[in-house]
Protein backbone atom coordinates (compact mmCIF):
# COMPACT_ATOMS: atom_id res chain seq x y z
CA UNK A 1 0.00 0.00 0.00
CA UNK A 2 1.43 3.37 -1.02
CA UNK A 3 2.20 5.70 1.88
CA UNK A 4 0.19 8.90 1.89
CA UNK A 5 2.33 12.05 1.65
CA UNK A 6 1.63 14.93 4.04
CA UNK A 7 0.22 17.76 1.92
CA UNK A 8 -0.02 20.29 4.75
CA UNK A 9 1.82 23.61 4.59
CA UNK A 10 3.90 25.86 6.78
CA UNK A 11 3.95 29.55 5.94
CA UNK A 12 6.75 31.98 5.09
CA UNK A 13 4.85 35.20 4.32
CA UNK A 14 1.48 36.67 3.54
CA UNK A 15 -0.34 39.82 2.54
CA UNK A 16 -3.90 41.10 2.67
CA UNK A 17 -5.63 42.08 -0.55
CA UNK A 18 -8.92 43.09 1.09
CA UNK A 19 -10.60 42.97 4.48
CA UNK A 20 -11.60 39.34 3.83
CA UNK A 21 -9.00 38.36 1.24
CA UNK A 22 -5.36 37.38 1.56
CA UNK A 23 -2.44 35.63 -0.11
CA UNK A 24 -0.22 33.19 1.79
CA UNK A 25 3.11 31.71 0.70
CA UNK A 26 3.46 28.12 1.91
CA UNK A 27 5.84 25.21 1.73
CA UNK A 28 5.11 21.55 2.25
CA UNK A 29 5.81 20.13 5.69
CA UNK A 30 6.79 16.89 3.95
CA UNK A 31 9.49 18.69 1.92
CA UNK A 32 10.78 21.55 4.12
CA UNK A 33 14.15 21.82 2.38
CA UNK A 34 12.88 21.73 -1.20
CA UNK A 35 12.79 24.88 -3.33
CA UNK A 36 9.09 24.64 -4.10
CA UNK A 37 6.07 26.57 -2.85
CA UNK A 38 2.29 26.59 -2.95
CA UNK A 39 0.84 30.08 -2.79
CA UNK A 40 -2.71 30.14 -1.43
CA UNK A 41 -5.23 32.85 -2.43
CA UNK A 42 -8.26 33.43 -0.20
CA UNK A 43 -11.26 35.38 -1.51
CA UNK A 44 -13.91 35.40 1.18
CA UNK A 45 -14.71 31.74 1.75
CA UNK A 46 -13.15 30.60 -1.54
CA UNK A 47 -9.55 29.45 -1.98
CA UNK A 48 -7.33 28.79 -4.96
CA UNK A 49 -3.60 28.20 -5.37
CA UNK A 50 -0.57 28.77 -7.57
CA UNK A 51 2.36 26.35 -7.49
CA UNK A 52 6.01 27.30 -7.88
CA UNK A 53 8.06 24.18 -8.60
CA UNK A 54 11.59 25.61 -8.75
CA UNK A 55 11.86 28.27 -6.04
CA UNK A 56 10.86 29.04 -2.47
CA UNK A 57 8.52 32.04 -2.26
CA UNK A 58 9.92 34.13 0.56
CA UNK A 59 8.06 37.44 0.26
CA UNK A 60 4.76 38.81 -1.05
CA UNK A 61 3.68 42.36 -1.84
CA UNK A 62 0.36 43.85 -2.91
CA UNK A 63 -0.25 47.19 -4.61
CA UNK A 64 -3.69 48.67 -3.97
CA UNK A 65 -3.41 51.13 -6.86
CA UNK A 66 -3.33 48.50 -9.59
CA UNK A 67 -4.43 45.40 -7.63
CA UNK A 68 -1.12 43.73 -8.45
CA UNK A 69 0.57 41.07 -6.34
CA UNK A 70 4.23 40.02 -6.54
CA UNK A 71 5.53 36.64 -5.34
CA UNK A 72 9.28 36.79 -4.71
CA UNK A 73 11.37 33.63 -4.75
CA UNK A 74 14.66 33.50 -2.89
CA UNK A 75 16.49 32.24 -6.00
CA UNK A 76 15.38 35.10 -8.21
CA UNK A 77 12.02 34.11 -9.66
CA UNK A 78 9.47 36.92 -9.26
CA UNK A 79 5.90 36.22 -10.33
CA UNK A 80 3.36 38.96 -10.93
CA UNK A 81 -0.40 38.48 -10.98
CA UNK A 82 -3.42 40.74 -11.16
CA UNK A 83 -2.97 44.30 -12.37
CA UNK A 84 -6.50 44.66 -13.74
CA UNK A 85 -7.65 47.10 -11.07
CA UNK A 86 -9.58 44.42 -9.17
CA UNK A 87 -8.22 41.44 -7.27
CA UNK A 88 -10.71 38.58 -7.36
CA UNK A 89 -10.40 34.94 -8.30
CA UNK A 90 -11.71 35.66 -11.78
CA UNK A 91 -9.57 38.77 -12.24
CA UNK A 92 -6.25 37.05 -11.49
CA UNK A 93 -6.99 34.01 -13.64
CA UNK A 94 -4.55 33.90 -16.54
CA UNK A 95 -2.50 36.89 -15.33
CA UNK A 96 0.48 35.05 -13.80
CA UNK A 97 3.81 36.03 -15.37
CA UNK A 98 7.24 35.11 -14.02
CA UNK A 99 10.50 37.03 -14.47
CA UNK A 100 13.93 35.98 -13.24
CA UNK A 101 16.64 38.13 -11.70
CA UNK A 102 19.74 36.48 -13.14
CA UNK A 103 22.27 38.28 -10.89
CA UNK A 104 20.99 36.39 -7.87
CA UNK A 105 23.28 33.55 -8.91
CA UNK A 106 26.23 35.89 -8.44
CA UNK A 107 25.19 37.91 -5.39
CA UNK A 108 22.96 35.61 -3.37
CA UNK A 109 19.34 35.19 -2.37
CA UNK A 110 16.53 37.73 -2.48
CA UNK A 111 14.82 38.55 0.82
CA UNK A 112 11.91 40.98 0.34
CA UNK A 113 9.66 42.66 -2.21
CA UNK A 114 7.74 45.87 -1.46
CA UNK A 115 5.69 48.46 -3.30
CA UNK A 116 6.68 52.10 -2.83
CA UNK A 117 4.40 54.68 -4.45
CA UNK A 118 3.17 52.08 -6.93
CA UNK A 119 6.61 50.80 -7.93
CA UNK A 120 7.94 47.39 -6.87
CA UNK A 121 11.38 47.07 -5.26
CA UNK A 122 13.28 43.98 -4.10
CA UNK A 123 16.32 43.56 -1.88
CA UNK A 124 18.60 40.75 -0.80
CA UNK A 125 22.05 39.48 0.02
CA UNK A 126 25.23 41.38 -0.84
CA UNK A 127 23.34 44.68 -0.77
CA UNK A 128 21.16 43.87 -3.76
CA UNK A 129 18.36 46.34 -4.54
CA UNK A 130 16.22 46.10 -7.67
CA UNK A 131 13.54 48.33 -9.11
CA UNK A 132 10.84 47.00 -11.40
CA UNK A 133 11.09 48.97 -14.61
CA UNK A 134 8.72 48.65 -17.59
CA UNK A 135 9.96 45.24 -18.74
CA UNK A 136 12.56 44.00 -16.25
CA UNK A 137 14.06 44.24 -12.76
CA UNK A 138 16.97 46.69 -12.88
CA UNK A 139 19.75 47.28 -10.32
CA UNK A 140 19.12 50.26 -8.03
CA UNK A 141 21.97 49.54 -5.63
CA UNK A 142 24.98 51.56 -6.75
CA UNK A 143 27.05 52.19 -3.63
CA UNK A 144 25.56 49.33 -1.56
CA UNK A 145 26.01 46.31 -3.86
CA UNK A 146 29.05 44.36 -2.69
CA UNK A 147 29.70 40.61 -2.59
CA UNK A 148 31.10 41.09 0.91
CA UNK A 149 28.31 43.47 1.82
CA UNK A 150 25.48 43.05 4.28
CA UNK A 151 22.28 41.16 3.58
CA UNK A 152 19.40 43.60 3.19
CA UNK A 153 16.28 42.14 4.80
CA UNK A 154 13.67 44.77 3.94
CA UNK A 155 12.97 47.90 1.93
CA UNK A 156 10.30 50.62 2.10
CA UNK A 157 9.96 54.31 1.42
CA UNK A 158 7.83 57.33 0.67
CA UNK A 159 8.86 57.85 -2.97
CA UNK A 160 11.45 56.80 -5.55
CA UNK A 161 13.80 59.47 -4.16
CA UNK A 162 13.12 58.61 -0.52
CA UNK A 163 13.82 54.92 0.18
CA UNK A 164 15.03 53.03 3.27
CA UNK A 165 16.57 49.58 3.50
CA UNK A 166 17.80 47.62 6.53
CA UNK A 167 19.59 44.36 7.22
CA UNK A 168 22.14 42.39 9.16
CA UNK A 169 24.52 43.86 11.72
CA UNK A 170 22.48 47.01 12.21
CA UNK A 171 22.95 48.03 8.58
CA UNK A 172 20.57 50.74 7.39
CA UNK A 173 20.64 52.98 4.32
CA UNK A 174 18.68 55.86 2.82
CA UNK A 175 18.34 56.65 -0.90
CA UNK A 176 17.67 60.24 -1.99
CA UNK A 177 17.16 59.45 -5.66
CA UNK A 178 20.86 59.65 -6.45
CA UNK A 179 22.93 58.21 -3.61
CA UNK A 180 22.58 55.55 -0.93
CA UNK A 181 23.80 56.88 2.44
CA UNK A 182 24.43 54.87 5.58
CA UNK A 183 22.16 55.55 8.57
CA UNK A 184 23.58 55.15 12.06
CA UNK A 185 20.75 53.77 14.16
CA UNK A 186 22.91 53.29 17.23
CA UNK A 187 22.52 49.49 17.27
CA UNK A 188 24.34 46.57 15.68
CA UNK A 189 21.60 43.96 16.07
CA UNK A 190 20.21 42.33 12.94
CA UNK A 191 17.35 44.41 11.52
CA UNK A 192 14.44 42.67 9.83
CA UNK A 193 11.82 45.27 8.86
CA UNK A 194 11.40 48.91 7.93
CA UNK A 195 7.99 50.57 7.54
CA UNK A 196 7.17 54.12 6.53
CA UNK A 197 4.00 55.77 7.80
CA UNK A 198 1.83 58.32 6.06
CA UNK A 199 2.56 60.81 8.85
CA UNK A 200 6.28 60.79 8.02
CA UNK A 201 7.37 58.35 10.73
CA UNK A 202 9.85 55.58 9.93
CA UNK A 203 10.05 52.45 12.07
CA UNK A 204 12.73 49.76 12.05
CA UNK A 205 12.65 46.55 14.08
CA UNK A 206 14.98 43.63 14.65
CA UNK A 207 16.59 41.27 17.09
CA UNK A 208 16.33 41.37 20.88
CA UNK A 209 13.08 43.33 20.90
CA UNK A 210 14.60 46.42 19.25
CA UNK A 211 12.40 49.06 17.65
CA UNK A 212 13.89 52.25 16.19
CA UNK A 213 11.87 55.35 15.33
CA UNK A 214 12.81 58.21 13.03
CA UNK A 215 11.24 60.93 10.89
CA UNK A 216 11.28 61.57 7.19
CA UNK A 217 14.04 64.03 6.35
CA UNK A 218 15.63 63.82 9.81
CA UNK A 219 18.93 62.26 10.88
CA UNK A 220 17.69 61.81 14.45
CA UNK A 221 16.72 58.27 15.45
CA UNK A 222 15.46 56.93 18.75
CA UNK A 223 16.22 53.30 19.56
CA UNK A 224 13.59 51.76 21.78
CA UNK A 225 13.64 48.31 23.27
CA UNK A 226 10.94 46.16 24.71
CA UNK A 227 12.66 45.25 27.99
CA UNK A 228 10.21 42.38 28.48
CA UNK A 229 11.09 40.82 25.16
CA UNK A 230 14.27 38.89 24.38
CA UNK A 231 12.88 37.39 21.17
CA UNK A 232 13.67 38.74 17.75
CA UNK A 233 11.08 40.78 15.87
CA UNK A 234 10.59 39.17 12.45
CA UNK A 235 7.60 41.08 11.13
CA UNK A 236 6.15 44.57 11.46
CA UNK A 237 3.35 46.76 10.12
CA UNK A 238 1.34 49.81 11.16
CA UNK A 239 -2.37 49.72 11.94
CA UNK A 240 -4.57 52.41 13.49
CA UNK A 241 -1.75 54.29 15.17
CA UNK A 242 0.02 51.22 16.53
CA UNK A 243 3.08 49.29 15.46
CA UNK A 244 2.46 45.54 15.29
CA UNK A 245 5.57 43.43 15.92
CA UNK A 246 5.71 39.68 15.30
CA UNK A 247 8.03 37.28 17.09
CA UNK A 248 8.21 33.49 17.31
CA UNK A 249 6.08 33.31 20.46
CA UNK A 250 3.42 35.87 19.58
CA UNK A 251 2.98 39.54 18.80
CA UNK A 252 3.47 42.89 20.51
CA UNK A 253 2.06 46.32 19.82
CA UNK A 254 3.64 49.73 20.43
CA UNK A 255 1.34 52.74 20.76
CA UNK A 256 4.09 55.36 20.75
CA UNK A 257 4.79 55.03 24.45
CA UNK A 258 4.45 51.46 25.72
CA UNK A 259 4.67 47.90 24.44
CA UNK A 260 1.82 45.45 24.98
CA UNK A 261 1.37 41.77 24.17
CA UNK A 262 -1.43 40.73 21.82
CA UNK A 263 -4.06 38.34 23.14
CA UNK A 264 -5.32 36.32 20.18
CA UNK A 265 -8.02 34.74 22.33
CA UNK A 266 -7.07 31.31 21.04
CA UNK A 267 -6.35 29.67 24.39
CA UNK A 268 -2.98 28.44 23.12
CA UNK A 269 0.38 29.78 22.02
CA UNK A 270 0.31 31.39 18.56
CA UNK A 271 3.30 31.46 16.22
CA UNK A 272 3.89 34.78 14.45
CA UNK A 273 6.34 35.68 11.70
CA UNK A 274 5.03 38.38 9.34
CA UNK A 275 2.36 41.08 9.65
CA UNK A 276 0.43 42.98 7.00
CA UNK A 277 -2.25 45.66 7.38
CA UNK A 278 -4.68 46.57 4.61
CA UNK A 279 -8.37 47.06 3.96
CA UNK A 280 -9.27 47.96 7.53
CA UNK A 281 -7.68 44.90 9.06
CA UNK A 282 -4.30 43.48 10.02
CA UNK A 283 -3.17 39.88 9.50
CA UNK A 284 -0.62 37.77 11.34
CA UNK A 285 1.17 35.12 9.28
CA UNK A 286 2.93 32.60 11.51
CA UNK A 287 4.72 29.45 10.50
CA UNK A 288 1.69 27.42 11.60
CA UNK A 289 -0.98 30.04 12.39
CA UNK A 290 -2.99 32.58 10.40
CA UNK A 291 -5.05 35.25 12.20
CA UNK A 292 -6.86 38.42 11.08
CA UNK A 293 -7.79 41.37 13.33
CA UNK A 294 -10.60 43.72 12.27
CA UNK A 295 -10.02 46.23 15.05
CA UNK A 296 -12.33 44.39 17.45
CA UNK A 297 -11.23 40.78 17.66
CA UNK A 298 -8.76 38.28 16.22
CA UNK A 299 -10.20 35.49 14.08
CA UNK A 300 -8.28 32.40 13.01
CA UNK A 301 -8.02 31.57 9.31
CA UNK A 302 -7.75 27.89 8.47
CA UNK A 303 -5.88 27.05 5.28
CA UNK A 304 -7.74 24.25 3.44
CA UNK A 305 -4.46 22.41 2.83
CA UNK A 306 -4.10 22.00 6.59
Amino acid sequence: MEEEVDGSLFFSDGCMTGWDSLVVAGQYNAYPDEDMSRVMFKFGEEWTNFDVDDDMIRSLAYDTRTATCYLLGKNGSITRCGGTGRFTMDDIDGTFETDHVDDVGEYGELMRVRFVAGTAYACGQSGQVYKREATAWEHADKGVLNKQGKTLEDIDGFAANDLYTVGLGGSAFHFDGTTWSRIDLGTNVHLSNVRCSGDGSVFVCGNSGVLARGRRGSDVWEVLRNVDRSENYWGMDLFRGRVYLAHVNGMDTFDGKVFNSVDFGAGRAISCHRVHAHGGAVASFGVDDLFVYDGRRWAEVICPEN
